[in-house]
């Protein structure tokens, strides 16, 4: 059981960290595309300086998160663009599913 957990933590990361530079991806995108919706993204304040570093280096937040899983983006004019973030919703998603259940097995598994 400890290699299968191993093997599904492995697997875990690697899908997030790709998840990440996807997720990256989409936002230089979004800013060249409708830099108005990235900037409201970031927040004001501390948080919009923080923001501004997602154009160099893979991170999330909250709000750009629920930006692709709430299907905001479908206002967005480019046919291109929503494909794309079409994708990472439901990767995204698929792998936020997949790491509950793989919990709630371990955790049942343990308690065993």
């Amino acid at each position: 059981m400890v290699i299968v957990f191993i093997l599904f933590l492995a697997v875990s990361i690697t899908f997030g960290t790709v998840l990440t530079f996807w997720h990256r991806k989409l936002m230089v995108r979004l800013r060249v595309i409708y830099p108005d919706v990235w900037e409201r993204l970031g927040g004001s304040g501390f948080r919009s300086r923080f923001w501004r570093l997602s154009e160099r280096y893979p991170i999330w937040s909250w709000k750009s998160i629920l930006f692709f899983i709430s299907k905001h983006y479908e206002v967005i004019r480019d046919d291109e663009f929503r494909t794309e973030a079409g994708r990472f919703r439901v990767a995204w998603l698929s792998w936020f599913i997949a790491l509950c259940i793989g919990s709630a097995i371990a955790l049942y598994w343990d308690s065993r």
